[in-house]
């Protein structure tokens, strides 16, 4: 204040010469030290302004909070009833503006109690687990006091009547609004505003300045000057913030006022803040004037980028009229900013990035990134259908409704390089469409897209593990009263999740047309299945009752949420598992896949169970039909849709065991998805995700069979890291692992994730043959490759028709001279190659471009190939995991195979083995086979042994079998 005092008054002092010859001065260094860097927001050029949507007479800007912190409105519920709010997602949990808190993976919300001495009312911050308090100064405004890790801080009661929670502070905060000499700075709430990071902060300090406050250190920077309050005029402040604190807006109605800051040309901060530093700024207002006849003000101001704002602007049809007001949203870029839209922007989890359709996009079939983008899938197709010029899909394998709207700088991604948001180059990624390394919602916010399409939900259930646990289990999954609800009440649970996914991507682009797809079905009930599908009846019929639930659940939260639902339920009848030829599926079957098992989902290949090319072309037209090619309006948001009741479902008509109903979570981040017999398996599960009670006592089993693997205790911040000896007696296969007790809401808990139990690194299924030659490594096999693709059809994605055989026309052999040994014959095709069967019942593969078309090489004509390709006719294709013993004795295998290598190897000309393999490749297989066979399960499992290899090598391994079996 004494500085600017001193400037005002002008006059001839010297100090006053001296004072404002070093503002010039240092002004004038701060453009010269970021001349490299001027921002386009403060440059001569004009910025551009775009209108983004238009809103209907008498409809309100979405609220939030003083139009400056935006909330998401929906429902919390209380143990004796349900309440309608607008809570602020923070890293705990759902906050409101009344104190109401939700934790995370809790069923019940409850009343959150300030510490002693604050008044009443706790403001969340976004995507943060930093509160804010406040008390009252000696004059205007209110004192903030910041608490740090909310979740440490806080006792849980239940009143034992009606065993409602309520949630108490227990300690004071951590630190106030300072400055750096420590004094006290009030603030006036009103005018307060996040970066949608929860990084940054804006607020108006009265008779000081308005602040810009990093949420991490604490720091204040006093950027411009602080509103008046008086004058009898409320400012209406509207304020803003970018993610990386660069700049802020400053705008008010009553004041005529809407500028622009940018931060990093500020002057340096005294210890005492009393009034601003000089930062560079831009008026827009004259701008925003000459674009927008008769305009009254703006409001509810959101950083899209460093370069763009989003803007709700009034304005008056009839100039000085206020009846003919109108509101309309627009998108504020700065000179060279971006201001684009796209036509068509697709999102979400593996079926809609093209899982199991293959020819998968560059960067997204890596180590690291196993989004495994298809340019297959269906969204792809849609787009070259309507000819779209501006098209992208940002949906990736494994994605959760976290992985679309968590922007928080501590996020990871879905890509395994262990790097948080921060430590990447988000203006990069958003400007390259690079998949898996940031939030999904963001490239709606960048680029507001014309229609979007959207599948997100299936692996907030760990829908994929349902399917891994029925695949392997020697029972039947799911098969109680108890385990269904579970699911049931794991889907409701996330029914508000949903909704808030749905309404976000809309908020953010209010314009764009929002269809959410449903989840097909892909199995038949009552159908011949082939050797791939490895479900039986009663598990095809839960499948289709679990996924029939979700999707009636999604269509729901998305009447809700305004936002249109695309039923694509009964989209592949025809071509699923189990109902037509396998040829003719839509649907992949259990796939051997190419991820390795410390990736994702262990030794099943993700691309199980999904649709292939078929299936994403029937779900392309299904998509265009039910869109009306992408032009279908956006419904009314229905506020009292919900998930239907419990009673008279279905799927809950099932034996009681009346054991206890647990809160499910599914958690794939827990635990690695390969845990080895008699080794250690670490386990981590984030207390503040779950909820979990500090230094509590939480239990660790592993099932079917339950097993016991110990009780381990949370730290003092709640989380739980522990490693467990996984039992040798634990049968190779799939299980659950749960870690369960009681959360921070008094709720019994059970976080589980599904894990393959390997025998050993080197042998997943412990049947004596290594992994690299073991045909399916992780199921058993059906020693038969109908499609002859060097496949066994157990683990077969995709069982296509057989090659057909072209016989070479004859050739004239030349004669021996009569002193000379004949020449081998070449050899001939025996009467199995020639012999076309039916095909088996159903299943998918991978395309062309992914597996290699081997050619198998002939054989003498006196040794049948072991690989029966006859096979029997369609309709008579049932799971049968049943194999032949043959009874065998090492040496004769080792002998046999020493013959194949030296004697029948030797007949093979040189263009039959490179078909796929060299005879030292040969020679080598055969050498694994010899140890293989020196194994004490050799004679259990030889059959396997048949199927080693591919091409010229299968033709050797067969010969070498009929040798010995005969």
């Amino acid at each position: 204040m004494h500085k600017r005092k001193l400037l005002r008054r002008g006059g001839g002092s010297l100090l006053t010469g001296l004072l404002l010859a070093l503002v010039l001065n240092f002004t004038m260094s701060g453009l010269k030290t970021s001349a490299d860097t001027t921002s386009p927001w403060l440059g001569v050029t004009d910025p551009v302004l775009q209108k983004d949507s238009e809103l209907a007479p008498g409809t309100a800007v979405p609220y939030s909070v003083n139009g400056n912190r935006d909330c998401t409105q929906t429902t919390m519920a209380f143990v004796t009833n349900k309440q309608d709010v607008c809570g602020v997602e923070t890293s705990f949990g759902l906050l409101d503006s009344n104190s109401n808190l939700q934790l995370n993976n809790t069923k019940s919300a409850g009343k959150l109690n300030n510490y002693n001495g604050y008044q009443q009312g706790i403001i969340g911050v976004p995507s943060s687990s930093t509160v804010i308090n406040y008390t009252s100064p000696p004059t205007a405004g209110l004192y903030l006091w910041f608490t740090k890790n909310l979740q440490d801080a806080i006792n849980t009661t239940v009143n034992p009547v009606t065993y409602q929670v309520n949630y108490q502070v227990n300690r004071g905060a951590d630190v106030g609004l300072r400055d750096k000499a420590h004094t006290l700075l009030a603030a006036q709430t009103d005018s307060l505003s996040f970066s949608s990071n929860g990084k940054w902060m804006v607020v108006d300090s009265p008779y000081r300045a308005m602040l810009r406050v990093n949420l991490d250190t604490f720091e204040v920077l006093p950027f411009a000057p602080a509103f008046n309050y008086d004058i009898g005029i409320a400012p209406g402040a509207q304020t803003a913030v970018s993610s990386d604190g660069r700049y802020a807006v400053v705008a008010s109605r009553p004041f005529n006022l809407f500028k622009i800051y940018d931060l990093s040309t500020c002057g340096v901060v005294p210890n005492s803040v009393s009034t601003p530093v000089t930062c560079q700024s831009r008026d827009l207002l004259p701008f925003m004037q000459s674009k927008i006849t008769n305009l009254q003000g703006v409001s509810a101001i959101r950083f899209l980028s460093d370069d763009s704002l989003s803007l709700y602007a009034n304005y008056y049809l009839t100039a000085g009229v206020s009846s003919t007001n109108q509101v309309a949203k627009y998108i504020l870029s700065s000179a060279g900013g971006s201001a684009q839209r796209i036509e068509y922007l697709a999102m979400g989890d593996s079926y809609i990035s093209g899982e199991g359709a293959y020819d998968y996009q560059d960067g997204t079939d890596t180590d690291n990134n196993h989004c495994h983008l298809s340019q297959k899938s269906y969204p792809h197709l849609v787009a070259v259908s309507l000819s779209f010029n501006s098209f992208h899909s940002v949906a990736c394998s494994g994605a959760t409704m976290n992985d679309i709207n968590n922007g928080s700088g501590q996020y990871k991604g879905q890509v395994r390089d262990n790097k948080t948001r921060d430590q990447r180059n988000s203006e990069s990624i958003l400007s390259s469409f690079s998949v898996g390394y940031i939030n999904q919602s963001d490239f709606v916010t960048r680029y507001r897209p014309g229609a979007v399409t959207l599948s997100i939900s299936g692996n907030d259930i760990g829908f994929s593990s349902i399917v891994k646990t029925c695949v392997t289990a020697s029972y039947t999954c799911y098969n109680t009263y108890e385990d269904r609800l579970e699911l049931i009440r794991q889907i409701n649970a996330k029914f508000p999740k949903i909704v808030e996914t749905y309404k976000k991507i809309k908020n953010v682009s209010p314009d764009s047309k929002v269809y959410v797809v449903g989840y097909p079905q892909i199995a038949f009930v009552g159908g011949n299945c082939a050797n791939n599908v490895h479900l039986n009846t009663e598990e095809i019929g839960f499948s289709q009752q679990i996924i029939s639930y979700l999707d009636l659940v999604i269509k729901q939260a998305a009447s809700k949420a305004g936002v249109y639902y695309v039923d694509t339920e009964n989209a592949l009848a025809g071509h699923r598992l189990c109902e037509t030829k396998s040829s003719d599926v839509a649907v992949n079957g259990l796939t051997a896949g190419n991820d390795k098992p410390s990736f994702l989902h262990g030794p099943m290949g993700n691309e199980s169970y999904h649709p292939n090319q078929l299936g994403h072309q029937i779900l392309e037209q299904a998509v265009l039909a039910a869109t009306q090619s992408l032009t279908q309006t956006m419904p009314t948001a229905n506020p009292n849709a919900a998930p239907p009741s419990e009673t008279g479902l279905a799927i809950l008509d099932m034996p009681h065991t009346n054991r206890g109903i647990y809160n499910l979570n599914y958690n794939n981040q827990m635990t690695g998805d390969v845990a080895y017999k008699g080794t250690l398996q670490s386990i981590y599960v984030d207390g503040l995700e779950y909820s979990l009670k500090l230094q509590s006592s939480y239990s660790a089993t592993i099932h079917s069979d339950p097993i016991n693997l110990g009780s381990f205790s949370t730290d003092a911040n709640g989380d739980l890291s522990f490693s467990a000896q996984i039992p040798s007696g634990v049968p190779t296969g799939y299980h659950t692992l749960q870690v369960t007790g009681t959360n921070f809401a008094g709720e019994l808990v059970n976080i589980y994730k599904i894990i393959y139990v390997a025998a050993s690194q080197d042998d997943y299924d412990g049947d004596g043959i290594v992994n690299s030659i073991d045909p399916c490594g992780f199921v058993g096999v059906f020693h038969q490759d109908y499609d002859q693709d060097s496949l066994d059809d157990s683990c077969d994605g995709f069982i296509d028709e057989p090659p057909a055989v072209i016989t070479p026309p004859p050739t004239t052999e030349p004669t021996s001279p009569a002193d000379e040994t004949p020449a081998d014959p070449e050899p001939t095709t025996t009467q199995n190659e020639q012999e076309q069967s039916t095909p088996p019942a159903d299943s998918s593969t991978p395309d062309s471009e992914s597996v290699p078309d081997f050619q198998p090489a002939t054989v003498p004509v006196d040794i049948p190939q072991v690989i029966n390709t006859d096979v029997q006719p369609a309709d008579n294709l049932v799971p049968n995991t049943s194999s032949q013993t043959v009874q065998a004795e090492p040496s004769s295998v080792i002998a046999t195979a020493a013959t194949i290598t030296n004697q029948e190897t030797a007949t093979l000309e040189p263009e039959v083995l490179s078909d796929s393999i060299s005879k030292n490749m040969v020679a080598a297989r055969v050498s694994t086979v010899e140890a293989a066979a020196s194994s004490p399960t050799a004679s259990r499992d030889y059959p396997k042994l048949m199927i080693l290899a591919s091409g010229s090598l299968l033709s050797i391994i067969s010969a070498a079998a009929w040798k010995f079996r005969n």
